[in-house]
């Protein structure tokens, strides 16, 4: 077993901080332009500075944060071409999750996500809407990870990461049109009656509503 070099737990930290603030990203929990220290990750995490820095550092590198001066790391704005991309993105990888992963979802998770989808409901009726985005989280890659291809999550994920902070400006507008309530129910729907090519359908125009409002927000 000589190939296999000893982990240091050091290496283990940055990596379990660089997962809780990357899933931290995807679920809007920082804004567009919100500036990130390496103090306030390390107190929140509850780990040393290193770690904390090594996990910004990674996600610096993917382009999740960026150097806004010699000492200023940012979330950074989100541009309509880079929405583009990833709009084009999503729609293709999370269609393709969701024809693979739909067939496979149990009556139990079914159920799972209708009480996902109940708590989103509340928490967008208290204006929770931070809530409402983790909750939104957890009912697309509930689906999306039924697919059993790990590398499609991978890159599906990296697409959040970098759109998640912008979707704090979808509200509270998208809590009055309720646009992406509806397309979770159809959602539902379809998943309850078998249709994994109808769930995909709803899937893409619960993708291209939030286009439609973040693209003239961005490109006004």
């Amino acid at each position: 077993m000589s190939a296999i070099r000893p982990v240091a737990r050091q290496e283990s930290l940055s990596t379990k901080v660089y997962q809780e603030f990357r899933r931290a990203l995807m679920t809007g929990a920082y804004e567009p332009g919100e500036k990130v220290t390496i103090r306030a990750i390390a107190e929140a995490a509850k780990v040393s500075y290193s770690p904390a820095r090594e996990a910004v550092s990674r996600l610096i590198l993917e382009g999740a944060l960026e150097n806004a001066g010699p000492k200023t790391v940012i979330v950074p704005n989100l541009s309509i071409q880079s929405l583009d991309e990833i709009t084009a993105i999503r729609k293709a990888l999370e269609c393709m999750a969701t024809d693979i992963g739909a067939p496979a979802i149990t009556s139990q998770e079914l159920e799972k996500l209708a009480r996902i989808q109940e708590r989103l409901e509340q928490a967008m009726d208290a204006q929770r809407y931070q809530e409402v985005l983790k909750h939104n989280e957890e009912f697309h890659f509930l689906i999306y990870r039924k697919c059993g291809y790990p590398h499609a999550i991978q890159m599906i994920e990296a697409c959040w990461v970098r759109v998640g902070p912008s979707l704090n400006l979808l509200y509270p507008e998208f809590s009055i049109s309720k646009e992406g309530v509806n397309n979770h129910h159809a959602i539902l729907d379809a998943l309850g009656r078998g249709k994994p090519e109808q769930a995909s359908r709803h899937i893409n125009a619960d993708i291209e509503a939030g286009y439609a409002s973040l693209s003239a927000l961005l490109n006004p």
